[in-house]
């Protein structure tokens, strides 16, 4: 299992944020094709929130506990698809075997928490290229979008096209 642990920590011109998502993925993606777990919690100066989802079967078994009333207790399925949670973790196991097109992609834990969405899988297309930005120097790197229409966003995800695949950078652009 490759497990990624994402930290971000920011503020809102209000109060901080700290949200932590930890996320595991099978490395043998042809007999475990699909992420086994992701646990993210988020603390601000209202309260904490905090949200895991198993893989059991062919769903996706969210379990959330939230401070905010609408959100408190929460069990959730949903039919496995991409999480975007993975995707991290996809680009280092392999980034050619990231899916391209029309796909169905599940948000990250930390989007759905920020923009109080629903544990859903949404629409979305998603395209492999060579990298042709100016912020990182450009040879030998590779660029992984995905564009979500219905949540007005698009993640661009920067990276080496050499194993180990280092991440260089990431967007993720939406309205606020």
């Amino acid at each position: 299992v490759l497990k990624t642990n994402l930290i971000q920590r920011f503020t809102t011109g209000l109060y901080d944020y700290s949200i932590m998502t930890s996320v595991f993925t099978p490395v043998d993606t042809e007999q475990f094709p699909n992420t086994l777990k992701t646990s993210t919690s988020s603390q601000d100066w209202c309260g904490q929130s905090w949200m895991q989802v198993n893989k059991k079967d062919r769903q996706y078994a969210l379990q959330q506990r939230s401070y905010f009333e609408k959100e408190g207790d929460l069990n959730v399925k949903t039919p496995v698809e991409v999480l975007e949670d993975e995707l991290l973790n996809r680009i280092r196991i392999q980034p050619t075997d990231l899916p391209q097109g029309e796909i169905k992609l599940i948000p990250s834990n930390q989007y759905l928490r920020l923009a109080h969405r629903p544990f859903e899988a949404v629409d979305a297309r998603a395209a492999l290229s060579d990298y042709t930005g100016d912020i990182f120097d450009s040879q030998g790197l590779k660029q992984y979008t995905v564009t979500i229409p219905a949540l007005q966003r698009e993640l661009s995800y920067v990276f080496s096209d050499e194993f180990p695949h280092q991440i260089e950078g990431w967007t993720d652009q939406y309205p606020s």
